[in-house]
Order: C-alpha cells, then sequence, then structure tokens
C-alpha cells in the first residue's frame, strides 16, 4: 500500500525537538503523572492499585471503568458505544480501514488532520475536497457540501473544533451536516479530539456520535486533557460498527496498555479540574504557562 508523506509529522520530527519556542505545539501544556494524581485527590491509593496490576493484556475492548468514564463524556452513549485506541490517530486510522474501501466516495473537508484524505486515497477512494474558506468563518458552505454528495458516497471526514482553524461547528451545523449524509446513508467521521476546549462554558461542543445514527466520534488524551503521553485514544459510535472495527483492532492493537487505561481513567474522572486548568491556559488567563513539547494525537 502507498500513502503519502504525512507532512506535518515529517516537519515537526525536523524541527520541535531542537527549537527555542515550539509555537507549533497543538496540545494544551502537559501535565506530569503527579500533577494528575494531586488534581484526583489519590495520592495515597495510586501506587497499591498499580502495585496489584496484573501486567496482562487486559480488557480487549478497554477497561470497563474507562469507558464508562469516556461515555460520560457523551449525551447518548454508553459503555458499548466505546471502543479504546492507540491514540485519537489510532482511532481514526482504524474507522477508515474499517468503512472505506476502493472506488467508495469520500467527501473530506479541508484543512483538516492529514489522516481523513490521505488514508482513503491511499486505500483506493475517489475523495473530494471541500474547501474552508476565511469569508465563511472557516465553516463549510453546506450548499457546496449538497452539491458533492452522490448515491454513493461513503463518508464525509471532518473535525471539530476544526484543525488548524479552530472555528466551531455548532450543534444545528452538525444536524444539518447529519441530515444531508442521511440522504445517501453516509457515514459521518468527526475527529473530535480538540473537544473541550472551545473558548466559553465547559468547552464541550456537541458530538456527531449524539445527533446521528451513522455518527462517528473520535477523541482522545492528548489536547484538551494535556496527558498526549498516556497514548489513549477511542471511537464512539454505534455498537455494531465497532464490533466490525475490532476486527482490524486486533491486526495492531489488540490491546491498549492497562497503565495508560487506569491514568486516563482516573483523568477523565477528574476532568473539572484538568479542563479548569486549560481553560486558563487557552483562554489567557493564566498569569504564567509553557509552551508544550509534543504533538501527538
Amino acid at each position: 500500500m502507498k500513502i503519502a508523506t504525512f507532512g506535518v509529522e515529517m516537519w515537526m520530527n525536523e524541527f520541535e525537538n531542537h527549537c527555542r519556542y515550539n509555537l507549533a505545539e497543538t496540545c494544551v501544556d502537559s501535565i506530569t503523572l503527579g500533577e494528575l494524581i494531586d488534581m484526583a485527590g489519590v495520592d495515597n491509593s495510586v501506587l497499591g492499585e498499580l502495585r496489584g496490576m496484573r501486567m496482562g493484556y487486559g480488557a480487549i475492548e478497554g477497561s470497563d471503568r474507562l469507558r464508562d468514564a469516556v461515555a460520560g463524556l457523551y449525551e447518548t452513549q454508553s459503555r458499548e458505544n466505546i471502543l479504546t485506541t492507540h491514540g485519537t490517530i489510532g482511532a481514526n486510522a482504524l474507522v477508515h480501514q474499517t468503512l472505506i474501501s476502493r472506488g467508495d466516495h469520500v467527501i473530506a473537508i479541508v484543512p483538516t488532520y492529514q489522516q481523513h484524505y490521505s488514508i482513503p486515497e491511499s486505500i483506493g477512494a475517489e475523495v473530494e475536497l471541500l474547501h474552508l474558506r476565511p469569508e465563511n468563518g472557516f465553516l463549510p458552505d453546506l450548499n457546496e457540501l449538497r452539491a458533492m454528495m452522490r448515491p454513493d458516497t461513503r463518508m464525509i471526514a471532518t473535525n471539530n473544533p476544526n484543525n488548524p482553524t479552530g472555528a466551531l461547528m455548532d450543534r444545528a451545523m452538525l444536524a444539518e451536516i447529519a441530515e444531508i449524509a442521511r440522504g445517501s446513508e453516509a457515514w459521518v467521521l468527526c475527529d473530535e479530539v480538540y473537544r473541550g476546549t472551545d473558548q466559553t462554558g465547559d468547552g464541550y461542543t456537541a458530538s456527531i456520535c449524539d445527533l446521528y445514527d451513522r455518527g462517528i466520534s473520535t477523541a482522545g488524551m492528548s489536547k484538551a486533557y494535556s496527558l498526549a503521553g498516556l497514548r489513549v485514544g477511542w471511537v464512539a459510535g454505534p455498537q455494531a460498527l465497532l464490533e466490525k472495527i475490532m476486527i482490524h483492532r486486533d491486526y495492531n492493537t489488540i490491546s491498549v496498555g492497562g497503565i495508560d487505561e487506569y491514568f486516563s481513567a482516573l483523568a477523565l474522572e477528574s476532568r473539572a479540574q484538568i479542563l479548569e486548568r486549560a481553560h486558563r491556559i487557552t483562554r489567557g488567563t493564566s498569569k504564567s504557562w509553557q509552551i508544550g513539547s509534543r504533538r501527538s494525537r
């Protein structure tokens, strides 16, 4: 299989570890495990729990504790609608590999993370790009999207909030995209890795998996939760789809690390404290903060 070079990753690999100031960082400044433990208020119990943790594969689909915590981020999802992955990057790859075949028609809303057009192209799909424009506030022109749809359109791939512009599709716009997709029975894959960083309220935006029966949301611990080093992500969507994704996942993941899942669950159970810190940084109310060091999804 031939696939295009991942441009942003190659660029970051060349420059990020040798620059004085990393203005290209994409995660809210990473926290230490000590800071996470302090935020969770569990200093006296963590070591005991880790000492008793058996280093087997664990729950293949993800621990019940973590999947319950992830499900709590959504309006209509339960444990059975969540599958853990190796970062959001793993979640996106698995969704494309599961749903897209040679000859499928895929619409990718760009700019976006390169996975969402290069992976379908590498599979042999016909990928059509819907370009965001500044005069529209970097939001998709839905009339243009309607005109691009075909009876054989398999997927609309997007992300929200948008990477890299930060433009935010609200619930009404996402619902309209779902309605457009429904006419072709197309899937909508929405990479929501930046969900939680919105500049108002609790930072959370509506999720496509809560709005559409063929809506798939992907996300992870890297951006808003400042824990890219845990390498934990997930797919949220219909249970029948997750069962198909598991077939592909068995070949390249088997399971996510138990220690990673443990700390991810701890973080999501303490997300109010983590997001309060993130919002102080990203909304400019923190007196002192440091740009992070990695860009992992």
